[in-house]
Parts: structure tokens; C-alpha cells; sequence
């Protein structure tokens, strides 16, 4: 009489292990999307949180400016917000100069882009300024024209989304 051996056949082994490899690869690639889907919707939050401490600084800015009164800019992946003061009316001479009045890492770092766009096209985001009455101007920062559009497209992988400042 024949004893029946217990365990797995060679194929069945094979089998199994492309089932889980198949699975592995699925989760690995829905993994990376929902990374990068909150890497920009974090970006975009900090992007806002920037325009809008912005927005106060230069509500509250006394001093007599002509042109920008605060301005956000964007350098290597960190978001500056900075304010004239007395000692510095023109602002800062560079994105990432010292006194910034509030910073924060980019979700994402210098993987996340950040356009702004107007009716007409798309640029990458350089920098924002705001009057001292909030309201975003023609200014001019390191050398390079600020904009003044107001919708926000922020990208990383595939993920792209749209954000309105107001």
C-alpha cells in the first residue's frame, strides 16, 4: 500500500509565488500614486498657507511701498514668504536670503512642481507680491517679474492639481 506524501508539487509552488509577485507589483504601483497624490495636495495646502500669511503680512505693513509690500517665492523645493521692512523696502536681494518672515519645506521637495497660470499660459512659480492692500501686483524679485495670476497647478508624477488663491 502507498503512502499519499503531503505538501506541494513543484508547480503549485510556482504558481503561488507568481500570484503573490503579480499582487506585490499591483500594490507597489497604487502605493506610489496615493504617495504623490498627497505630496501635492500637502504642497498645495502649504502654497495656500504661504498666500495667505502673505496676504496678512502685507495688510498689516505700514511702510510706504510703491510696488510689492510681501512677496512669496518659491527656492529648492522651500517656500518663502517675506515682508519689507525699513532696512529692506525693495525685499529681499534673493530667494532663500535670510529674513524670511515664514518658510516651509515643499511637500514632495524640489520633485513637486509649482506653476502658476494665467488666461494666456503656464510658467513655473517664481514668485508673488502683494500690495499693502493684499491684493497681488506687478513686482519684481531678484531680477525676475513676479506674476499675478491666481490659479496653482501643482505636479509631482502623475498627480496634477489646481488650486485658485483668493
Amino acid at each position: 500500500m502507498m503512502r499519499r506524501l503531503k505538501g506541494f508539487s513543484l508547480i503549485e509552488l510556482m504558481v503561488g509565488i507568481a500570484i503573490m509577485a503579480a499582487v506585490m507589483l499591483s500594490g507597489i504601483s497604487l502605493g506610489g500614486g496615493w504617495v504623490d497624490e498627497s505630496r501635492v495636495t500637502d504642497a498645495r495646502s502649504q502654497m495656500r498657507l504661504a498666500y495667505s500669511k502673505a496676504r496678512a503680512y502685507a495688510l498689516r505693513n505700514s511702510n510706504a511701498v510703491t510696488t510689492a509690500s510681501t512677496w512669496i517665492c518659491l527656492n529648492s523645493g522651500v517656500v518663502y514668504v517675506y515682508e519689507s521692512t525699513t532696512a529692506k523696502p525693495t525685499g529681499p536681494t534673493t530667494c532663500g536670503d535670510a529674513g524670511s518672515v515664514w518658510h516651509a519645506d515643499l511637500a514632495g521637495g524640489t520633485t513637486t512642481k509649482v506653476e502658476m497660470a494665467s488666461a494666456a499660459n503656464s510658467t513655473a512659480f517664481s514668485c508673488l507680491g502683494f500690495s499693502n492692500r493684499g491684493l497681488p501686483v506687478g513686482a519684481t524679485l531678484t531680477g525676475s517679474a513676479c506674476t499675478t495670476a491666481q490659479t496653482l497647478y501643482v505636479k509631482r508624477g502623475n498627480t496634477n492639481e489646481a488650486t485658485t488663491l483668493h
